[in-house]
């Protein structure tokens, strides 16, 4: 009885670091190691890297979203790197390149996102290169604020924070939604200590000549912090500098989408194993381990929660923690069987959905990863797809 209880409170405390003890921890060290960092106040030429495959809805209006920008016209170019597009995104791109000399396209055989992205940054030409996706939107500032934390020769990434928008009102959205916030609030605290290692596709500026090549295989955005953190580098994450996306609220495109970050992410990670050995970068060693693999492992700190306590079901404490347990999947399913309904959005029933969802896409990942599979070219799911 002692070891399934010490197993069960083992099981906790692995399921709540990476949402309760490491957020404290980056806390405290944010408010100790929080650094001063040199504003660049020049106007240095950018190139803006648009990965796109069949985006014909799409990148009409990001391409020239990106062209309004509150940047100087001759300081600007837009780079987009069609991925073996088969409907008209060619089409639509030649036709903004022919009438603005600061669009260029790039019609490249398919061979994934990070190849697209590695053939746009060799054809870029600007000093400072900025990611985004094509279904992101920049408010008109965000260049220049992205631009002014290059004046320290220390910052080789800057990453700009997304504010995530529900593309319709799911119970999955809202709890995307509280997600979004704990996570962005974390990445800035990981930030202001000197640690952060997460990139965002929608939004990431790197400088061209520290810009790694990046494999095919692995996430594109956390394969390029942590190459550059390893290089010596150091990476910002900048809040509410107006980027936004959306969110999609569909319960098999979710499970689909984390599933796929899991293998991805944990592939970039094991590529990069120098930043995870404790004798050389133990910060950021913690703060991987912490931030990402723990929580994607959850599902079985989960599980073995549920068993251990279903095994103490005869001391009253466990008994009613295993209730606890069966009541919030209980929920859960019943936020699922409700899901095209406006009770599903209910707190009660909301929470308990989206945190089990997620929690299978991590298990599916964990196994996809161990089984040896690899991702390198996926066929996304569009938004209002069925």
């Amino acid at each position: 009885m002692v070891l399934l209880i010490v197993l069960f409170w083992v099981f906790f405390a692995l399921a709540v670091h990476p949402y309760i003890t490491y957020p404290i921890v980056i806390l405290v060290l944010s408010s100790l190691r929080a650094q001063p960092l040199q504003e660049n106040s020049k106007k240095p030429l950018i190139s803006v890297v648009v990965p796109a495959y069949n985006e014909e809805d799409t990148i009409e209006r990001r391409v020239r979203n990106l062209l309004e920008l509150d940047w100087p016209g001759d300081r600007l170019e837009v780079v987009v790197a069609s991925d073996g597009s088969s409907d008209r995104t060619n089409e639509v791109v030649g036709a903004l390149a022919a009438s603005d000399p600061r669009v260029k396209l790039l019609d490249l055989p398919r061979g994934g996102r990070c190849a697209a992205i590695n053939a746009g940054v060799a054809a870029a030409t600007g000093e400072i290169v900025v990611l985004t996706d094509a279904s992101t939107e920049f408010a008109p500032d965000v260049i220049a604020k992205l631009a002014s934390h290059f004046g320290d020769d220390r910052v080789w990434v800057v990453v700009g924070t997304v504010n995530m928008l529900p593309f319709e009102r799911t119970p999955l959205n809202f709890t995307e939604g509280l997600y979004w916030r704990f996570e962005s609030r974390l990445r800035q605290m990981e930030a202001r200590a000197g640690l952060a290692f997460i990139g965002s596709g929608a939004c990431i500026a790197c400088r061209r000549d520290r810009f790694p090549v990046l494999e095919d295989d692995a996430s594109d955005d956390l394969n390029l912090v942590l190459k550059v953190v390893s290089n010596g580098g150091r990476a910002l994450q900048v809040a509410n500098i107006g980027v936004y996306d959306y969110m999609d609220g569909d319960v098999n495109r979710q499970i689909q989408s984390r599933t796929r970050r899991v293998v991805r992410s944990l592939t970039t990670i094991s590529r990069n194993a120098a930043i995870m050995n404790p004798l050389n970068h133990p910060d950021y060693a913690f703060c991987v381990i912490s931030h990402k693999v723990l929580r994607w492992m959850s599902p079985l700190w989960l599980i073995g929660m549920l068993v251990t306590s279903a095994a103490l079901y005869n001391v009253p404490f466990y008994q009613g923690v295993f209730f606890a347990q069966v009541a919030f999947y209980g929920l859960a399913g019943l936020g699922f069987a409700l899901r095209r309904l406006s009770v599903s959005r209910w707190f009660p029933l909301a929470v308990p959905l989206g945190v089990v969802i997620a929690n299978i896409a991590f298990l599916r990942g964990l196994i996809s990863f161990v089984a040896g599979r690899r991702m390198q070219i996926h066929e996304p799911a569009r938004l209002g797809e069925q």
